[in-house]
């Protein structure tokens, strides 16, 4: 897909994201390991 933005040679790209457990952002425990990342929404449940 191509699209209108331009990026750095070299530029580091990473998703925005967020991982809470009992209310607290756990996210720099995982951010730099972080390969993939999957949600699977159950309609109903």
């Amino acid at each position: 897909m191509m699209t209108g933005m331009t990026i750095d040679a070299g530029a580091s790209l990473a998703p925005a994201f967020m991982l809470t457990l009992n209310s607290q952002d756990i996210t720099s425990n995982f951010s730099d390991r972080l390969i993939s990342l999957t949600m699977t929404d159950n309609r109903g449940f």
